[in-house]
This record gives C-alpha cells, structure tokens and sequence, in this order.
C-alpha cells in the first residue's frame, strides 16, 4: 500500500500514477479546503477517476482533522 497527498497538482498526479503502475494500492489524500477559489479537490478528484480501480481516494475537510 502507497499514500500520498493528491492535490490534483503535476506533481502528486505524476506520484500517484507511477506508484499505480507499478503496482502499489494506492490510497490518495485529498484536504478540501473552504476557499471557494481553490480548485485543488475538484482536479483530485478528477484525477482520482482515472487511477485503477483498487486505488482509494479519500477527501478529508480542515474540520476533518485534528487540530495541529
């Protein structure tokens, strides 16, 4: 199993693909953050859509977490 922080960005994208294609269950981390003008959750999600089918892809709100 392999985690990673999805954000939808080229980098975690290109991480989490290539960990799928050599064969990692992965299990993508998206936070959801409340600002109406970040776009980051909807490209992980649409990201996520195209990973295998035995990937996961969780989305977690600030609220979510615990506090740091």
């Amino acid at each position: 199993m392999w985690t990673a922080d999805l954000s939808g960005g080229v980098d975690s994208t290109s991480l989490c693909f290539l960990a799928a294609e050599a064969g990692a269950e992965v299990v993508a981390l998206t936070l959801k953050l409340s600002d109406p003008g970040n776009e980051d959750s909807a490209y992980a999600r649409q990201v996520a859509a195209q990973l295998p089918a035995r990937s996961v892809h969780l989305t977690f709100t600030a609220a979510d977490l615990p506090p740091i």
